[in-house]
Order: structure tokens, then sequence, then C-alpha cells
């Protein structure tokens, strides 16, 4: 059976982190679409469109916040998370030298 792994440098980790958390930060939604609303008010659904795209709007903060902060930290936890257990597992490890080897 095989098995799926992930090797990767923890400095191009965290520089992916940062690319999200600073995408995530430039995600502004305009507010100019809602001065266009007029004309979907004609429309029998329209105003069920009209606060569909408030929500969307009004969402669009926590969004933000949630992939610009609480993401990033997530990721960089597990990241430092997987380094420490690397560590653990470095540490444990005991080598012995010259055995079996022929010695001269």
């Amino acid at each position: 059976m095989s098995e799926n792994k992930v090797f990767m440098d923890a400095d191009e980790f965290k520089g992916i982190v940062s690319d999200i958390r600073n995408a995530a930060n430039d995600l502004l939604l305009s507010e100019e679409p809602f001065g266009n609303v007029a004309a979907l008010k004609t429309l029998a659904s329209g105003s069920e469109i009209i606060e569909t795209l408030m929500q969307v709007y009004r969402n669009s903060d926590i969004y933000r916040s949630e992939a610009s902060r609480s993401l990033p930290k997530g990721l960089l936890t597990l990241c430092e998370s997987m380094k420490n257990v690397d560590e653990a597992a470095v540490e444990s490890i005991n080598v012995e030298r010259n055995i079996g080897g022929n010695k001269r």
C-alpha cells in the first residue's frame, strides 16, 4: 500500500501562509453594486437577490478576518507542531557506531 507524504521546507510553508494572509487581507468587496439594485426590485425575486447580496457583503468581512488571521495562525501552529514532533523523533534515535564493521 502506498503512502501519501508531503515534504516541505518550513520557511517555504511560512511563505505560503504569509501569501494567504496577504491575499485574504486585501479582499474587499465594493458597495458600488448596491447603487444599482433598483433594476432588481422590478423582478419577482429581486428582493431575495438583494438580501442575498447584502448577506454576502456582510459576511465578506468575517471571511476576510478568518482567512487573514485565524487560518494563518492555525497553519503556523501546525507547522511548529510538526517541527516539534520531528525534533522529538530525532532526539529519541540512538546511533551506535562501529557495530558489525571491520576494525583495523
